[in-house]
């Protein structure tokens, strides 16, 4: 019965994680009119580096995010 919460809580995080990528494209692409097809690469380099910082200098993945958004924020913008 734990495995099958376990995999209901999953299942829905991850979701949810896809449902902001899409979110995220969905409104680039009616504002600017653009397809940008490298919002998954920035969505897996956040997710990188904020589970570098947290494997090897022991920050708290929370606060990594809360470090990283306003760099990929710029970073964004730039590209």
């Amino acid at each position: 019965m734990t495995a099958l919460v376990q995999l209901l809580i999953s299942g829905v995080l991850l979701g949810g994680i896809y449902a902001l990528a899409a979110f995220g494209l969905a409104l680039i692409f009616g504002v600017c009119n653009i397809l940008n097809l490298a919002h998954g690469e920035f969505l897996m380099l956040g997710a990188l580096v904020c589970f570098l910082l947290g494997h090897s200098l022991g920050v708290d993945p929370f606060a990594a995010i809360l470090l990283l958004m306003p760099l990929f924020f710029v970073l964004g913008v730039l590209f």
